[in-house]
């Protein structure tokens, strides 16, 4: 279990890694939990059976609404291979796979790895954060 807690200038939020038993996604997912009102978590991801892997070296941004970990390909830990995720919460939980396409089938993420660094916040050419990674 990855356990994640962004203490942000706006949001207090706490993100966590489990996996649904009874439902019809039985794989690992990212769930949210707002601290400053905790009566129930919000899935944030949603994997399909498919996809069991475990989700490890979960991150956030500083403003808390861009998260980044690392998904192995089955459900042993740990795994050889696996892909970089990243999701924006500003889009509707945007979940998007940023492994380079060509990568080696026994290509990793190196444990703690996963860092964002602030972004250029100042006009006219503003950006979010910036997610660097080894793999």
């Amino acid at each position: 279990m990855n356990i994640f807690y962004s203490p942000s200038t706006n949001l207090n939020l706490l993100y966590f890694t489990a996996k649904l038993l009874s439902a019809p996604q039985q794989s690992y997912q990212v769930f949210m939990l707002d601290m400053d009102h905790p009566f129930s978590a919000l899935q944030v991801t949603r994997f399909n059976d498919s996809q069991i892997g475990i989700i490890d070296n979960l991150v956030a941004s500083d403003d808390a609404l861009t998260l980044a970990f690392s998904r192995g390909t089955n459900a042993t830990f740990p795994d050889r291979t696996e892909n970089i995720w990243a999701v924006d919460l500003n889009s509707y939980g945007y979940t998007r796979n940023l492994t380079p396409p060509d990568s080696p089938a026994n290509a990793a993420t190196v444990d703690g790895s996963l860092h964002f660094i602030p972004g250029n916040t100042t006009p006219p050419d503003p950006r979010g954060p910036q997610l660097v990674y080894a793999y």
